[in-house]
């Protein structure tokens, strides 16, 4: 049983989910080649560069505020400046644009296609976690962070 004051998860969800939803994708592209026109290659470059740079500025609030980015850690403070004003998840929300706008602009239609199912996953294995463990070390103070900030958008 997970103590959610002290960690969100026992495991690192996230890469676990990015590296198998990218396989899926290459297996899918294998047997099952989409077609991928020139304007979906443009626009998929720019929602993955739009990802970079979210989830760069997210992982820099984090930083700043000397807390982990690594999902297995305890927080040690409650970001909510920067982009965390927009999302309260902008490291997620960075990497489902990265993998959609990157499956297109690669191209490899399938990872765009599986993002919204990879944002699910997301979802369940590691955001909600994370968010007891958030209540459980910050209190009204995160409570009324999330009356204000929605999760994703």
């Amino acid at each position: 049983m997970i103590d959610f004051r002290e960690q969100a998860n026992k495991h690192e969800w996230p890469p676990i989910i990015y590296i198998a939803f990218l396989a899926a994708a290459l297996v899918l592209d294998r047997f099952v080649p989409l077609p991928s026109p020139a304007v979906l290659r443009v626009l998929g470059g720019v929602a993955a560069a739009v990802g970079v740079a979210l989830g760069g500025a997210a992982i820099l609030g984090f930083f700043r505020a000397h807390t982990s980015v690594m999902p297995t850690a305890r927080a040690a403070t409650l970001v909510v400046s920067g982009v965390y004003r927009l999302t309260r998840n902008p490291m997620y929300l960075a990497a489902v644009l990265f993998y959609g706008g990157f499956g297109l602009a690669w191209p490899l239609p399938w990872l765009a296609l599986l993002s919204p199912v990879m944002a699910l996953a997301l979802d369940r294995l590691a955001i909600r976690r994370e968010e007891r463990h958030l209540a459980a070390r910050f209190g009204d103070a995160y409570r009324d962070y999330c009356r204000r900030v929605r999760r994703w958008l």
